[in-house]
């Protein structure tokens, strides 16, 4: 649909006439912008993508902090 409605601006700039013309510049513009907007959206989607299984990915791994303070086997018998 972009090179369609591209290719329309185009050929109303290459008629020469003054209102083709700006129709055809107006056409451009906010083709050029929805497909600008289209990329960056899909760029952000993904990047939202990949940290989100990052994130998954660390809460799998266990807390190293927990591995250290957890008693050791055998630790609660007392010696007597």
């Amino acid at each position: 649909m972009a090179c369609v409605v591209l290719g329309w601006s185009y050929g109303f700039i290459a008629t020469g006439a003054p209102a083709a013309t700006v129709v055809g510049i107006a056409g451009m513009i906010f083709e050029l912008a929805g497909l600008i907007g289209a990329f960056i959206n899909v760029s952000s989607s993904n990047r939202r993508r990949r940290s989100d299984k990052w994130r998954e990915n660390d809460s799998r791994l266990p807390n190293p902090l927990e591995s250290k303070t957890a008693p050791a086997r055998g630790s609660d018998k007392i010696d007597g």
